[in-house]
This record gives C-alpha cells, sequence and structure tokens, in this order.
C-alpha cells in the first residue's frame, strides 16, 4: 500500500505538466538563441554588403525573431589592442572586409563558427539557404520535425539508411498520439463552458497540429549551402567527421536535436525521438534541454498568435540518441543563460491561479514524500536495535 500511494504520488506530479507537445512548444514559445556576427572592414562597406546588413538590421529591430543574428560593423583600423584580442578569428583574417560567426554563449563553442570574405553573395548565403527555407516552410505548415539528412555520396548507402528513416518515420506517424487536453485558440469558450481550463494547454497559433515527420535530403556538396553546413557542424568541417553522412532532426524554429551518424540510424533511435518531440512539455529552461539553434531566418511571429507570453519547458528525457559533437559541456542545473529573457514576460491571471494551485499540489506531494522516507527510515532503525 505504501508503494502504490508513493507511485500515485510521483504521477500526479508528472500529471502536472503543460499538454502542448514539444516540438509545438518550441515553435509557439521558444525564442531562437543568437548567434553574433561581426563584420571587420578597414574601410567603408560597398553598397551590396552595406544594404544587406542595413535590412537585417531593420528586420531585427522591428521584429527580434525574423532574424536570431547580433550584427556589429567593426573598423579594423580602430581597434586596440585588447579588442583585437576580444575578437575570435581576428587573427585569421588575411583581406578586408571579412565576417566572423561566433556560436550562442550556451553553446560554449570559443572558435568562430565561420570566417569568410564578406560579399552580398556571402552574407546572404550565412542568413538563408533554399534548405532553410524549405524547413521553415515545413515546420511553419505544421510538421512535427523535419529530417535532414546528408548525403554521402554512396548511392546504395544513402537509400539503405533513407529506407531505415522512411520505415521508421511512417512506423512513428501511426503508433504516437499527441496529449490529450491540448486546446486551440478556437475552443477556449467551449473548454471554459466545460470547467475550468489551465492556458499552459492552449495552442498559441492558427499552425495545424498534426503528428507529421518529413526527410529532406541536401548534397553536402551544394554551394549554396556551405555556410549552412557549417552551422550545423557548429564550425567543424565534413572531414573533421567520423564518417561523411549523417541525420539531423529539426524542429520548433530551426532547432536541431543532435546529429547521429548514418552508421547509427535505427528503428528505435528515430522512433524514440519522435515520441519525445511528441511528449508533453515539463517546467524549466530551454538551455537545460537537448538541441542547438541554428541561424534561421522567418518572420515566426507572423502565424503565432501570442508571442508575448513565453514560458520555458524542460523537455522529457531522451535516449538511446547518438551525436556527433560530444564535446558539449554537460548542462548545469540553475544554470543562469541567455535565454533569461524567455521566461515569463506576462501571464493571464487564470494562468497565473492555475500556476499556483499547480505549485501547491508538486509541495504537498514532495512534503508528503519526504515524510514517508522519514516514517521508513524510522521503523528499520527500530527494527535494527
Amino acid at each position: 500500500m505504501l508503494r502504490t500511494f508513493t507511485l500515485s504520488l510521483l504521477l500526479s506530479s508528472f500529471a502536472l505538466s503543460c499538454q502542448v507537445p514539444v516540438f509545438r512548444y518550441a515553435l509557439e514559445r521558444w525564442q531562437a538563441d543568437k548567434y553574433r556576427l561581426q563584420i571587420i572592414h578597414k574601410k567603408p562597406l560597398v553598397r551590396g554588403p552595406q544594404d544587406l546588413i542595413d535590412q537585417a538590421k531593420s528586420q531585427s529591430e522591428a521584429n527580434p525573431s525574423t532574424l536570431n543574428l547580433e550584427i556589429e560593423t567593426i573598423d579594423a583600423n580602430a581597434l586596440t589592442e585588447a579588442e583585437q584580442w576580444s575578437i575570435p578569428g581576428l587573427e585569421m583574417i588575411e583581406t578586408f572586409p571579412s565576417h566572423v560567426l561566433t556560436a550562442p554563449d550556451d553553446l560554449n563553442i570559443t572558435e568562430p563558427i565561420l570566417l569568410a570574405n564578406t560579399t552580398k553573395s556571402s552574407l546572404g548565403a550565412l542568413m538563408q539557404s533554399p534548405a532553410r527555407s524549405e524547413i521553415i516552410k515545413r515546420l511553419l505548415n505544421g510538421d512535427s520535425t523535419v529530417y535532414l539528412h546528408i548525403l554521402s555520396g554512396d548511392k546504395s548507402k544513402d537509400q539503405a539508411v533513407r529506407k531505415i528513416l522512411d520505415e521508421a518515420l511512417i512506423e512513428a506517424q501511426k503508433s504516437i498520439s499527441l496529449p490529450e487536453g491540448v486546446i486551440r485558440p478556437d475552443q477556449i469558450a467551449e473548454a471554459q463552458s466545460q470547467g475550468e481550463i489551465d492556458f499552459e494547454d492552449v495552442l498559441r497559433s492558427s499552425v495545424p497540429l498534426k503528428i507529421a515527420f518529413t526527410v529532406l535530403s541536401l548534397d553536402p556538396n551544394s554551394p549554396e549551402e556551405q555556410e549552412f553546413i557549417k552551422i550545423l557542424l557548429k564550425g567543424k568541417s565534413m572531414a573533421q567527421l567520423p564518417e561523411p553522412s549523417f541525420i539531423a532532426p529539426i524542429f520548433g524554429r530551426g532547432r536541431c536535436l543532435g546529429l547521429i551518424p548514418a552508421s547509427k540510424v535505427s528503428r528505435t533511435i528515430i522512433i524514440d525521438q519522435c515520441q519525445y518531440l511528441c511528449n508533453a512539455c515539463a517546467c524549466s529552461v530551454k538551455s537545460q534541454n537537448p538541441g542547438y539553434d541554428l541561424v534561421m531566418q522567418a518572420n515566426w511571429d507572423k502565424q503565432i498568435a501570442d508571442s508575448t507570453v513565453i514560458i520555458d519547458k524542460d523537455l522529457p528525457e531522451l535516449t538511446g540518441t547518438g551525436d556527433f559533437l560530444s564535446d558539449d559541456p554537460p548542462r548545469k542545473e540553475n544554470q543562469p543563460s541567455a535565454q533569461s529573457e524567455n521566461m515569463v514576460h506576462s501571464r493571464e491571471p487564470h494562468t497565473i491561479q492555475s500556476s499556483l494551485k499547480r505549485n501547491l499540489i508538486i509541495a504537498t506531494g514532495m512534503i508528503s514524500l519526504l515524510l514517508l522516507a522519514g516514517l521508513i527510515y524510522y521503523k528499520r532503525s527500530n527494527k535494527q536495535f
């Protein structure tokens, strides 16, 4: 009986999580981490790249979610020695103007992700590419996840990997169900008429909610995608990878869950990932969860009904996946991060009331568990003596 009671308390705590699935929560409520783009010059920039920079800055100021770049132009002639040391990769620049792309702070990568001569073409390729445009289109059309398949060039091997991936995704779509209790915006009145609702469970956009996994193949030699691949690999080159082909699940606002070597792709890994992305969220901070954001240019908020109510969630545990980039430091509990801006800015009164009740229930459950643990310890101690 004691075990049953304890288990029921634990299950009740888990049941308090928001019912919006991970992939949809990330799309609607997670702002993408910002990369830092520094354009270093010795002469005034010519009109082409300068116009593109001005346009990107203007879009970012009007809507910060449009392009996750912090753009800075720097006159190399005016740099002090200390300022020169503060720019990663500056010593590698041979011609001006050039630009340096640095990863978000949470990735803890000190080396530049990308370093290139600055032209209108190179800046444009950094900000967007055909593959990213297609990924954005699919995510905003309701795809749960886009599985990016970086081809090896060996047709038979690529076909074998694609067969495993396709079969696993078909099985996942048939076997996985969305969490119960998700409320569309047009269902709020009806749901309220049946009792109190938690606004955490309400969708905040008109994007179709569905379980749909699609695959997008990408030739790693495509000239238009070289900057994107560099970002995807966190600054590494294809030659530095243990093998030339991999799978990258992308969801939310262009967040990569991790890289899976093609030789490690299996039915179990893919279905586990799909289940994870379709599970309900639980409360915590985005930066403590799996994955990393890619540079994406899209007006995400155009299809998001309420982009001001942003509450970070802790994703359910993900197991069974491999990742090329295993040099990431472990995430620390309660670690401050740049994602603090994604904490609650404003909340509906109903949301606050529901959250207080939820916290009270969780606190009651934890106290009960501690009392039970103390009682068990006390009884065992008496028996020993």
